[in-house]
């Protein structure tokens, strides 16, 4: 029996970019060479430590800037960082109000995140969804990222679930088989398709086979 419904945040409730590319064009900051591996590597392991809470953002943004060789300054690399979250799902908000009003579900979070997306996801005006669900289990705060198995089992401690009553959507499939190790129902969504659909028909589905 499901008792949590457990959503990722980016990818699956919030479309996001792609790349570090795709983020610079929409924040107005794209360069006529595409950014090289080496920097992306450095960027990538300069945002890992921000998603786990042990580097603060100006000190993972500097970082970046650095990796660059000046190419980028930590302000747009900054700007770069927000322009990284777009809009969310269609139809998310209406999924979530619905699992909500059911006695017998809860919903949650589960995703690597920072103190300045989660700040903005929270508060913004754009973003009604993260706000309507009952639990926010964030990376930063965790000290853990997925898919490390230390985070399932922090996350599971403070849903007070069974690990089979956890229903978790994610759209890595790193993720997704970190969760079934654990013991999770986990399904891996495909986020250039209609991402609500196949979580709805996920739901069901499970549920008709009670």
């Amino acid at each position: 029996m499901i008792r949590v419904v457990c959503f990722d945040l980016g990818g699956v409730v919030i479309r996001i970019c792609r790349g570090w590319d795709e983020a610079a064009e929409r924040a107005g900051l794209s360069r006529p060479e595409p950014a090289d591996a080496d920097f992306l590597a450095a960027r990538a392991a300069s945002h890992h430590l921000l998603e786990r809470g042990d580097l603060t953002p100006a000190q993972s943004f500097s970082r970046t800037s650095a990796a660059s060789g000046g190419r980028w300054t930590p302000s747009e690399v900054e700007r770069v960082h927000h322009a990284w979250i777009a809009e969310e799902r269609a139809g998310i908000t209406a999924f979530v109000r619905e699992l909500n009003r059911r006695d017998d579900l809860r919903t949650a979070c589960l995703s690597n995140t920072n103190a300045p997306h989660w700040e903005r996801l929270l508060h913004g005006p754009d973003y009604p969804t993260p706000r309507l669900l009952r639990h926010h289990l964030l990376s930063f705060e965790l000290g853990r990222c997925k898919p490390e198995h230390e985070i399932y089992e922090r996350a599971q401690q403070s849903l007070d679930a069974a690990p089979q009553e956890i229903l978790f959507f994610d759209d890595l499939r790193a993720n997704v088989e970190a969760a079934k190790r654990c013991g999770w129902q986990a399904i891996h969504v495909e986020p250039t398709t209609d991402v609500v659909t196949v979580m709805r028909r996920a739901l069901r589905e499970i549920e008709q086979k009670r």
